[in-house]
């Protein structure tokens, strides 16, 4: 009996740390867009402030995963160098940044894995512009990092969960779309 007591103390206390460093890391990893974690780190390149130049494109690269059971966009047909979508026109390289700016992450503890066993694409996102940026972006994660790398600029200091949620689904859906839009041109 004593035997029994001393295990249901110890899980007990065992519960209440985990609930207290399960707290702990909601309320230093607190759900956050994009937008503003890269706000944060002083990469305006997302706020309304920031003039998205001529200059400037967006490359996005998808990369198809074995788990995707419907390729729309014809990945694994092509070769690596036709999987390229280029944004040039300011309409289009503003509507992608409002979508990436709004999605929702949280801190993730560790570095961006990929998921290749998603019903999904990759997409490494690369934005060329006086600091350069990259994402890259799946149903679960994102990181990025930026070029030259300023302090902890690189991906593994910078990777987020994507939260599940349906504002989320629909931000991927629409770049979906948008990749689509490009295709047809």
């Amino acid at each position: 009996m004593n035997y029994i007591k001393n295990v249901l103390k110890r899980i007990s206390i065992l519960l209440l740390v985990a609930s207290i460093l399960l707290t702990i890391y909601l309320v230093i990893c607190p759900v956050r867009t994009l937008g503003e974690v890269l706000e944060k780190k002083e990469i305006d390149i997302f706020t309304d402030s920031y003039e998205r130049k001529d200059y400037e494109t967006i490359c996005i690269f998808p990369i198809s995963w074995s788990g995707l059971k419907n390729d729309v966009l014809g990945i694994k047909e092509k070769s690596p160098s036709e999987n390229n979508f280029y944004f040039s026109s300011p309409d289009d390289k503003d509507e992608l940044c409002k979508l990436l700016s709004s999605l929702k992450v949280r801190k993730k503890l560790g570095e961006y894995q990929s998921h290749p066993d998603e019903d999904s694409y990759e997409y490494w996102i690369h934005f060329f512009w006086n600091q350069n940026l990259d994402i890259m972006l799946c149903q679960k994660e994102l990181c990025f990092e930026t070029s030259p790398a300023i302090r902890y600029g690189s991906s593994k200091f910078n990777a987020y969960y994507i939260v599940n949620c349906p504002e989320n689904e629909e931000i991927l859906k629409k770049i979906l779309e948008l990749l689509l839009n490009k295709m047809k041109l």
